[in-house]
């Protein structure tokens, strides 16, 4: 195993991780749209929800970030597709 790869314990958590904080994201959001939902929702509450969904999307998009490079590295390692990253990343500039 090289230093950018994770053995498959790791891998498994880092999905189950990025899954977990995708859960919370959802379920913070449904939060909200049930508050904006309501007639006269407390302002208090909706802020409380709103800053509890802004650090959900963080937590989800740090988790989903990971599993992308954890994605991007395995990838690279076979000559094949780092040939093909590298002609897109050409053809691209």
């Amino acid at each position: 195993m090289n230093h950018g790869q994770l053995d498959s314990s790791a891998q498994t958590d880092l999905w189950r991780a990025y899954r977990r904080a995708f859960d919370e994201f959802a379920a913070t959001a449904r939060q909200l749209q049930a508050l904006h939902d309501q007639l006269n929702p407390s302002r208090v509450e909706v802020e409380a929800v709103e800053f509890a969904l802004e650090k959900a999307r963080i937590a989800y998009s740090g988790k989903r970030d990971a599993v992308a490079w954890q994605l991007l590295s395995e990838s690279l390692e076979q000559p094949e597709l780092a040939k093909a990253a590298s002609r897109a990343a050409c053809c691209c500039a």
